[in-house]
C-alpha cells in the first residue's frame, strides 16, 4: 500500500489525527481558514486596565472561548478546527501559483485564476 492509499483510506477521525501529527504549524491551512472565517471576523472587546488605558482584545482572551462558539467552554483545540476545516467547502486555490485565498503571500486579488 502507498502513503497516498493509506491516507484516502483514513476516516475523518483518523486524518485529523494525522494532520495535527505531522502538519501543525503556523501556516498551515487550516489556520487560514480559522482566521478568514472567525477571527478575522471577531469584534474586539475593550477592556480598562488599572491605570484607566482603554486597549482592546479578542473574545477569546477575555472570556476564553470564542465568539463564534459560546456554547463551548474553550476555543476549539486544533483537532476540532482541522476537522472544521475538513467539513468546509474547498477553498479557492490558484491555479497557476498554488496559493489559496488568505495565503500570507497571496497579494490581495492581482491574479485572477482562482477557482
Amino acid at each position: 500500500m502507498t502513503v497516498f492509499d493509506s491516507i484516502k483510506n483514513k476516516n475523518i477521525d483518523e486524518l485529523v489525527d494525522w494532520i495535527d501529527e505531522h502538519f501543525d504549524f503556523d501556516d498551515a491551512p487550516y489556520w487560514h481558514f480559522w482566521d478568514e472565517n472567525h477571527c478575522n471576523k471577531c469584534k474586539p472587546v475593550v477592556c480598562t486596565d488599572e491605570d484607566g488605558h482603554k486597549k482592546e482584545y479578542a473574545y477569546c482572551e477575555v472570556y476564553g472561548n470564542c465568539e463564534f462558539f459560546k456554547d463551548m467552554k474553550e476555543t476549539p483545540n486544533n483537532k476540532q478546527i482541522i476537522k472544521m476545516w475538513l467539513e468546509s467547502e474547498s477553498e479557492k486555490v490558484c491555479t497557476d501559483c498554488k496559493h489559496f485565498v488568505g495565503c500570507e503571500c497571496f497579494d490581495g486579488g492581482t491574479c485572477d485564476n482562482f477557482g
